[in-house]
């Protein structure tokens, strides 16, 4: 990942960080052993309304990244 990361900084994208807010909401949605409502209401601490909110923004982090 590094190789690649420097790869777009080279070509003058701007490479950031995943907020730590959108990380945690990746381990909620990953995680397995919560009941989808006991995870939609993780998420919905974390700032996003429903569980497709994070996956949605977390893909949309990731098109940025890569």
């Amino acid at each position: 990942m590094v190789a690649l990361e420097q790869g777009y900084k080279n070509m003058s994208y701007k490479i950031d960080d995943m907020p730590d807010q959108m990380k945690k909401a990746l381990e909620v949605v990953n995680n397995r052993t919560l009941f989808p409502a006991s995870r939609a209401t993780r998420l919905q601490e974390l700032g996003y309304e429903t569980p497709g909110d994070a996956c949605i923004c977390s893909r949309g982090q990731a098109i940025i990244i890569i």
